[in-house]
């Protein structure tokens, strides 16, 4: 068996990640905690199921007077979990 160089325990993780194919599903997760940190407790509590793909963060309210209240402000939304994520992930959020 032939010797590589030695890689860092990061680098290899972060191989067996995109080679077993949950990376899409650690960055939902994450757009899905930044979603709850953003939005608030009050808004977490109507929100009933969140869904990310493609570039489109679906999430379903339970309250139309909350899904009002997000339409007025979710350019501003997007742009925070955006920055939590560090890069443009989220291209456009879609309130049921």
């Amino acid at each position: 068996m032939k010797r590589n160089k030695p890689e860092s325990l990061k680098t290899l993780i972060q191989q067996y990640i995109k080679f077993s194919g949950i990376d899409g599903a650690l960055v939902a997760g994450r757009i899905y905690s930044s979603w709850d940190s953003v939005v608030g407790a009050k808004v977490v509590v109507a929100t009933r199921s969140k869904h990310f793909s493609k570039g489109v963060l679906y999430c379903t309210i339970s309250s139309s007077v909350v899904r009002t209240f997000l339409a007025y402000d979710i350019e501003n939304i997007r742009n925070q979990i955006n920055n939590q994520m560090g890069s443009e992930v989220v291209k456009r959020i879609i309130l049921k």
